[in-house]
């Protein structure tokens, strides 16, 4: 009976040994054929030739090469655009432009520089309605123009610690014209930042023949560094005329 049991003892124990012997022959050959696959993928990674690339080693080492004259350019125009003047400036807006009968030039006045006794404003929202103007012997071209968004100032940068500030005015033209026919021209000047900076020009009419001044006028008022037209509006002169007022014409003609 003794017997018997050293019997099974020793099989049991035989059958432990040869599980765990296989067991481990089993991870060795595993682990050796992990290694072999890794070491297949290295080698295919390490056989990359230079036919894969569209573009040559060759081709790409010329295509970054810069001759010394190249880079000296490149550097020497990125020195002259920082000392190029930049100009951040905002256009004019003209307020209103008025046909008036005189201007009060008193200093002390309230109304000082603006149209007095009888006037009549040309710039409405419809640029279809044409005033009617029968002042005589002279009239005046009177307009309003708002700079506050006008940068004056032109900004030159000297270095990148160190900019310059050159003042920069607004230069604008006023031009008066009857039947296609320049009468008056006046170029001024803004030096200042106003929500209304007023500007005017006389018109004279005692030259001129009394027919030749009836019909459409018209007043262009210019931006004269880029020519752009800030505002054209028209009005119609239209007057009769007594005798006296046309010897009168006639005589300075004379």
């Amino acid at each position: 009976m003794a017997t018997n049991n050293i019997n099974k003892y020793l099989f049991a124990l035989g059958s432990f040994v040869i599980v765990i012997y296989l067991a481990s022959n089993t991870s060795n050959e595993h682990n050796e054929i992990v290694a072999n696959s890794d070491n297949s993928i290295n080698t295919d990674f390490n056989q990359i030739d230079d036919s894969d690339f569209s573009t040559s080693l060759k081709e790409l080492d010329n295509s970054t090469e810069y001759s010394s004259d190249e880079l000296y350019e490149e550097n020497n125009k990125d020195e002259n655009e920082s000392f190029e003047p930049k100009i951040k400036k905002s256009i004019p807006t003209i307020n209103s432009i008025k046909i008036a009968k005189q201007i009060d030039i008193d200093e002390k006045s309230e109304t000082y520089r603006d149209p007095i006794n009888s006037y009549k404003t040309i710039t409405t929202l419809d640029k279809n309605v044409i005033k009617d103007i029968n002042y005589y012997p002279e009239f005046y071209v009177w307009t309003s123009i708002n700079t506050e968004l006008v940068d004056l100032k032109t900004t030159k940068e000297m270095s990148n610690e160190q900019n310059v500030y050159e003042f920069n005015p607004t230069n604008l033209s006023i031009t008066v014209s009857c039947n296609n026919q320049i009468i008056a021209n006046k170029d001024f000047q803004i030096n200042a930042k106003t929500p209304r900076w007023r500007e005017w020009i006389k018109i004279d009419l005692d030259p001129f023949e009394s027919e030749s001044i009836l019909g459409q006028w018209n007043i262009k008022i210019v931006d004269i560094e880029n020519k752009e037209i800030l505002e054209s509006r028209s009005f119609n002169f239209n007057k009769e005329f007594n005798p006296d007022e046309i010897k009168q014409t006639a005589q300075v003609l004379d």
